[in-house]
C-alpha cells in the first residue's frame, strides 16, 4: 500500500523587546537589571511579550553565587527581582531558563568549573504547552561607565515536531477522521550550555535519560473540504530518532450498496505506521520546527475509485448545406 508521508524543516524568528527592571535604595546606575529577547518561536512563547517570568543564576570569580535561581518576573513592562543585587568592579556571568513563564520539570545546577552555563536535567510536563527557554550572558562594569543592562538572548531548546494532514483530490466528497496520532521518543533529558556566538544550540547539547514512552497528540484531525490542512503539533527533547514511526488510524466510510461513499454505516478503520527518521541526521536539534506532510488519498485507504475512458468512434460527417429564408421584419 502506498503511505505518503514527507518531512521538512522549518526556522522561524519573533520579535525581540526589553524592558527596565525597578530599583529602590540606591542609583540606577549600580543595580543588576535584566532585558530579553526571544527567538525561534514555538506554541507556547510565540512573541517577547509572551515571556513574563524567568529564573537567573550568575555571579563573578569572588562571589559565584549571587544570583541562585533567583525569579525574575515582569510587571507594568517592567522586569524586576528580590533583593536587588547590586555591580561591583568585576566580570559577571549569568544564565537563566524558562519553561513556559514556570520551572515546571526543570532541575537547574550552576556549571561549577566555568559558571557560565546551567546544566538542565529536564522531564516533559506538558507536550502540548512546555516550551524550554535557556540563555546566558557575561557582562562587566568599570566602576566609571554607566552600569550594563544584562541583555538576554533566549533561544527555544526543545524540539517541535508536528504533523500536517491533508487528503488528495482523489477523495473528493469522502470526509476522513485521524485519530490516535502517537509517536513513541525519549520524554527527558540533559541540557548543558556552551558558548555560542549565533545559531542555535548543538544536537550534542542534550543527552537523554529514561526509557522512551507514547507521546499523544490528543487532537483529532477531521478532514471534511477537500482542500482543508489540518496541522498538530508536540513539543520533544531533542533526541537520535533512528528506526521512529508515527502511527494514526483514518476513520471513513467506505462504499454502500449503491456506490456512494457517503454511506451512513459504521466507518471503516485503517492504521497506519509511517517512517518518520527521514531528518537531516536522523534526528531532532534543539530549537527546530519538524513539519512532516501527509497527504491521504485514495490508494492508502484501499478505495477503487469509478473511473471513465472515452474514444470517439469516428469524426464529424458533412451535413447538407441549408440556406435560410429571411421573412420581412415587424414592429
Amino acid at each position: 500500500m502506498k503511505r505518503t508521508l514527507f518531512a521538512a524543516l522549518t526556522g522561524v524568528v519573533v520579535l525581540a523587546g526589553c524592558a527596565k527592571t525597578e530599583v529602590t535604595e540606591v542609583s540606577d546606575n549600580r543595580a543588576i537589571s535584566f532585558s530579553n529577547f526571544v527567538t525561534n518561536s514555538v506554541k507556547s512563547i510565540v512573541n517577547t511579550e509572551d515571556l513574563n517570568k524567568f529564573y537567573v543564576y550568575g555571579g563573578f570569580n569572588d562571589n559565584y553565587n549571587l544570583f541562585e535561581d533567583v525569579e525574575v518576573t515582569k510587571a507594568d513592562g517592567a522586569w524586576t527581582y528580590n533583593p536587588t543585587r547590586y555591580w561591583t568592579v568585576n566580570t559577571y556571568n549569568f544564565a537563566a531558563y524558562s519553561n513556559s513563564n514556570s520551572k515546571a520539570g526543570v532541575t537547574a545546577t550552576w556549571d561549577a568549573v566555568s559558571n557560565k552555563h546551567l546544566s538542565l536535567d529536564f522531564n516533559i510536563q506538558d507536550a502540548e504547552t512546555d516550551d524550554l527557554l535557556y540563555a546566558a550572558q557575561s557582562a562587566s562594569w568599570n566602576g566609571v561607565d554607566a552600569a550594563p543592562i544584562v541583555d538576554f538572548t533566549f533561544k527555544h531548546i526543545l524540539s517541535k515536531v508536528a504533523f500536517q494532514f491533508s487528503k488528495a483530490a482523489d477523495l473528493n466528497g469522502v470526509n476522513l477522521d485521524i485519530i490516535d496520532i502517537k509517536v513513541l521518543a525519549k520524554t527527558s533529558g540533559t541540557f548543558v550550555g556552551e558558548d555560542i556566538t549565533e545559531g542555535q544550540y548543538p544536537f550534542t547539547t542534550w543527552e537523554t535519560s529514561g526509557d522512551a514512552s507514547e507521546v499523544a497528540y490528543d487532537d483529532d484531525v477531521t478532514l471534511n473540504a477537500n482542500d482543508a490542512v489540518v496541522t498538530v503539533s508536540r513539543v520533544m527533547i531533542p533526541q537520535d530518532i533512528t528506526g521512529y514511526n508515527v502511527t494514526f488510524s483514518v476513520l471513513f466510510n467506505e462504499p454502500d450498496a449503491s456506490g456512494s461513499v457517503n454511506s451512513d454505516g459504521t466507518p471503516k478503520t485503517l492504521n497506519f505506521e509511517v517512517d518518520i527518521d527521514k531528518t537531516d541526521g536522523k534526528n531532532w536539534k534543539p530549537g527546530y520546527s519538524y513539519v512532516y506532510k501527509a497527504v491521504i488519498d485514495a490508494e492508502n485507504l484501499e478505495l477503487k475509485p469509478i473511473v471513465f475512458t472515452v474514444d470517439v468512434v469516428s469524426g464529424w460527417e458533412p451535413g447538407s448545406n441549408v440556406d435560410l429564408d429571411i421573412p420581412t421584419g415587424t414592429i
